[in-house]
């Protein structure tokens, strides 16, 4: 048995009127306390399974925990890549990472910020309009072929011109260093209000 000091981290649920921690979390705690990911595998196995929880919620809760550094979350990472892969269907991305900069207490970006410019539309990721800081999420889904091998260095050429500071993640770099890319963001809105 253990207590925590961020309970508005647990995800609690009521559970035949007793409260009790939240799927994603519930996995997170097994993970401290398993011996082997084996266990810790079987119970990611079975709440998915039982559809107890969603992939979202499963990488919100790594993200969030892993930027506090607590325990299991070594474990925890290594099971969700094992059983899902390195890669997250894009809104879990997005919305990842917007969890992770709320969490950080940073202003909510807009998702799919729509930008006008004379040759070309485009829809960003992310956006701090009025700071003008872009977010670009890059899966190899969407980024390895030969038509963005082509078109995102013009695209990202294009919004800088305009006057754009475009920061670029992996799914990798979300799941691996959720602490720099909180950093990234916060020094991006710092310099460009000091511009401002």
């Amino acid at each position: 048995m253990h207590e925590s000091l961020d309970p508005h981290l647990l995800g609690t649920r009521l559970r035949h009127g007793i409260p009790v921690t939240g799927p994603a979390r519930t996995i997170l705690d097994v993970c401290w306390v398993a011996d082997d990911d084996l266990t810790a595998l079987g119970a990611l196995d079975e709440m998915l399974r039982r559809r107890l929880v969603t992939w979202a919620k499963l990488w919100e809760c790594l993200v969030v925990h892993a930027r506090r550094g607590r325990n299991g979350v070594a474990r925890f990472r290594r099971i969700l890549l094992k059983r899902w892969g390195k890669r997250g269907p894009r809104g879990v991305f997005v919305r990842t990472v917007q969890s992770l900069l709320d969490d950080a207490g940073l202003p909510e970006p807009i998702a799919e910020h729509g930008v006008k410019l004379s040759n070309a539309n485009y829809r960003l990721d992310l956006a701090y309009p009025d700071a003008m800081v872009a977010i670009e999420l890059d899966d190899k889904e969407s980024h390895l072929t030969d038509k963005a091998f082509e078109e995102d260095p013009v695209r990202e050429n294009r919004l800088k011109l305009a006057g754009w500071l475009v920061l670029r993640y992996t799914w990798d770099r979300l799941i691996n260093e959720p602490n720099v890319i909180v950093d990234e963001v916060r020094e991006a809105l710092r310099v460009r209000s000091c511009a401002a």
